[in-house]
């Protein structure tokens, strides 16, 4: 509930606006007082000793420095803006923000996707998402009516999207379209051919399997352009015909949509086609490219950390299974193994330094007891190693691939033998 607190309520508080005051995150003073927030609310959520590095804490939950999310969500902010018709908008924007903008080559490019919301309360085509089970029982068959099957495809070469129907289409997208915008396409481009075939008085239906785009139809309100396009060639042909569009289950074996899915992905292999359709670029496109420059800039300033070397072996990137499986632990499993993992926690070594207890050393041995030594070289714990690690002796390295149900089973088994008194026999 604490980090939900801060991510959904707090942090935005932070950086709102931050668009405008971009620079900022460039002082020192700025960032020592966003340090001290952010680390306020990671030892408010774990529990973890006051000498528990920020850093570490950072990366183990998952939590970019303050100053690197104020400019990722300050970047995301200003391409929105730069699509904004409003000047005066556009004006209140950081100098340093935009030069930055200008430089990237994604960031630069003004053909978004995102617009001013539109609202349609009246369409005249019909949308029909059947389940499942009507398509076994073969419902919606009919005849009579006119059938298209539109589909759209990504892979590592390019996106594509298809049409099968009365004709049959295979098109090539630019590479930064996503799978949703060609599936949008596919059916914008068979909207088109029925109007430029001339198409009349016929009850059409036109099959997509993508329910994401079919919803996005149907709202009253549009940010879309990809989809605002869609709506009014779909408009345009519905004036002298009967218009349905109906999801259709992908790859069950219907034969319109193989057909569809093949021409798509025909049109995602070409990567040289001249005749390739521009699309808008999504939002969504964005707003990965600046989390990925984000995460980057990020695992950056966690190498360039001073100190830290125990977590530094074990914790080597920002990763958001690790946060979320932390977070689902209990307090005190947050804490234990939070201790294990930055080495700061309650081993006789550390709580010597603190000047806590009067020996570092190992009740098992004679060398001090820090987490290193529990994790890799007292003899004691080796079994507890071999079970969860599949090996008595090793290396602190050694934990950043391991699995967290095997971290956190080792954590949990080697806390209990710490705090298990020796027996007097």
């Amino acid at each position: 509930m604490m980090m939900w607190m801060y991510t959904a309520i707090v942090r935005p508080m932070l950086t709102y606006g931050s668009f405008i005051w971009y620079k900022e995150a460039e002082k020192t003073s700025f960032r020592i007082k966003m340090n001290k927030l952010q680390r306020l609310a990671c030892v408010l959520t774990t529990g973890a000793m006051r000498t528990t590095p920020t850093a570490a804490l950072e990366i183990i939950l998952n939590l970019p420095p303050l100053h690197i999310f104020m400019k990722m969500e300050a970047k995301i902010t200003n391409y929105k803006l730069s699509t904004n018709e409003n000047i005066n908008l556009k004006k209140l924007t950081d100098e340093y923000l935009d030069q930055e903008q200008t430089k990237d080559e994604i960031l630069n490019l003004k053909n978004s996707d995102f617009m001013k919301p539109k609202y349609s309360f009246d369409h005249s085509f019909k949308v029909k998402i059947p389940t499942r089970q009507e398509w076994a029982l073969n419902e919606g068959n009919n005849n009579e009516t006119l059938k298209f099957y539109t589909d759209g495809s990504k892979n590592e070469n390019g996106t594509g999207f298809g049409i099968f129907g009365t004709t049959t289409i295979s098109k090539s997208l630019n590479k930064l379209a996503t799978v949703y915008q060609a599936e949008a396409k596919a059916i914008t481009i068979c909207a088109e051919e029925i109007v430029k075939e001339q198409i009349q008085n016929k009850k059409i239906q036109i099959f997509s399997d993508s329910q994401a785009v079919l919803k996005s139809l149907t709202n009253n309100k549009t940010t879309s352009k990809t989809i605002q396009e869609c709506i009014l060639k779909l408009q345009e042909a519905s004036q002298d015909n009967d218009i349905e569009l109906v999801w259709i289950p992908g790859h069950e074996g219907y034969e319109g949509n193989e057909k569809a899915d093949e021409l798509a992905r025909e049109g995602a292999e070409k990567v040289e086609d001249t005749d390739m359709i521009n699309c808008h670029i999504a939002l969504n496109v964005i707003k990965t490219k600046v989390k990925d420059w984000s995460a980057k800039q990020a695992n950056k300033n966690w190498n360039k950390t001073f100190g830290a070397r125990h977590s530094k072996q074990i914790v080597t990137k920002y990763s958001d299974l690790r946060a979320k499986n932390i977070l689902n632990l209990r307090r005190n499993e947050i804490q234990n193994v939070l201790s294990f993992m930055t080495g700061h926690g309650k081993f006789k070594k550390h709580l010597h330094n603190m000047k806590l207890v009067t020996s570092p050393t190992c009740k098992f041995c004679d060398k001090e007891e820090t987490a290193e030594h529990i994790m890799c070289q007292c003899d004691a714990y080796a079994l507890i190693r071999l079970r969860t690690l599949g090996k008595p002796w090793c290396e602190l390295k050694d934990y950043a691939n391991l699995d967290f149900d095997n971290l956190r089973q080792f954590c949990n088994l080697a806390s209990a033998q710490m705090w298990t008194p020796l027996s007097n026999g």
